[in-house]
């Protein structure tokens, strides 16, 4: 499967109309036990609240446009500055690995938005996610 600038910016427009500001194509096969493979597309300042899959494996977040910041939290507490851990800024062409079974919220550039890819190592669980509380 082949994605050029085109099928992007189409992604991006249907990310900015659609209610929830995501939209993605999944390149792995589904269902996949070994990887999820996905380029997301999200409209400017959509945040996409703190989860942790609670399963083994780890993640990563390319930019292929816009940016974005990751921030991981110590514990399954709630979302606060105490309970930050770290704070990542990618900018584009920029690559970040965490583990899967941390708590990591996604926060998608304000003004452009945001185009990446994420991979992450394993089988997709929803019943094994877990959101953070927010204040």
């Amino acid at each position: 499967m082949k994605i050029n600038n085109k099928d992007l910016s189409n992604l991006f427009k249907e990310a900015c109309e659609s209610e929830n500001g995501l939209s993605r194509i999944c390149l792995h096969n589904e269902p996949s036990n070994k990887v999820q493979l996905m380029i997301i597309a999200a409209k400017p300042g959509k945040i996409y609240p703190a989860i942790s899959d609670n399963l083994d494996g780890w993640i990563t977040y390319t930019v292929l446009k816009g940016s974005l910041i990751i921030k991981t939290y110590k514990n399954n507490l709630i979302s606060t500055k105490n309970n930050l851990n770290k704070e990542y800024f990618l900018s584009t062409g920029e690559t970040l690995k965490i583990d899967r079974n941390i708590f990591r919220e996604t926060i998608c550039d304000i003004k452009y938005g945001a185009i990446y890819m994420e991979v992450i190592e394993g089988h997709f669980d929803k019943s094994q996610r877990t959101y953070l509380q927010n204040l």
